[in-house]
């Protein structure tokens, strides 16, 4: 049973989560209708998505509480933009130890490997095995149909105590976003997408080994 004070703990992060993203659409509301300036030079918005009860971590994974207590994790839109649609995805058998920080899942691209640190500590009870033979869902619906496994977490309140939640959420995502259009700009086939646009999706693969690297490590947060 999860005890009353993190129940009570996680009620609040989500009423304020509910708060900020509410105020967040206001915003975007009121710029999408303001006139632009004339004869302004404007690129696409690079925006990535992170819904309201989403816990991230800095490797980019997140954590979703249910009624119960159990977790769910995966990957967040940053890292599935950067990544695009893996073409395997290899998970850890139920009631294998997840330790927070290190890996909990690897994706496969272009006969490249990313490894996926878990957000929190915990025991692995559910993986979403249909990814072995079909994983689009993680570049499809990273938030929803994506999810990669289920686990029972080992201490949640001070678990999440690390996490990113709302809008220190937001503004990790936005920080990442900016930290990775100076990265791109160091690739000169990634220029134009950096320049204030989108990337293409998938951009660190095309880009090559060196980029997937230093992502990894940059990005990623791998130490494993």
């Amino acid at each position: 049973m999860v005890p009353i004070l993190v129940i009570l703990t996680i009620l609040a992060f989500l009423a304020t989560d509910l708060v900020v993203q509410a105020l967040a659409r206001r915003r975007e509301a009121a710029r999408r209708t303001a006139a632009p300036p004339a004869g302004a030079n404007h690129h696409l918005d690079w925006r990535v998505l992170c819904p309201a009860g989403y816990f991230l971590s800095p490797g980019h994974t997140w954590a979703h509480v249910e009624p119960d207590g159990t977790v769910v994790a995966g990957v967040d839109d940053f890292a599935r933009q950067m990544l695009g649609r893996p073409d395997a995805v290899e998970l850890p058998r139920v009631g294998s130890a997840l330790r927070a920080g290190e890996s909990m899942a690897t994706l496969y691209k272009d006969e490249r490997l990313a490894h996926l640190a878990a957000p929190l500590d915990g025991v692995v009870t559910e993986v979403h095995a249909d990814l072995a033979t079909h994983p689009q869902p993680v570049a499809r619906d990273p938030y929803g149909e994506g999810w990669l496994l289920k686990f029972h977490p080992s201490d949640l309140g001070l678990g999440l105590g690390r996490l990113r939640v709302a809008e220190e959420a937001r503004r990790f995502l936005d920080g990442e976003v900016e930290r990775a259009r100076g990265f791109l700009q160091t690739y000169p086939a990634a220029r134009v997408a950096a320049d204030g646009g989108e990337p293409v999706d998938g951009v660190i693969a095309v880009l090559g080994q060196a980029a997937w690297e230093e992502f990894r490590r940059g990005f990623l947060m791998e130490r494993f």
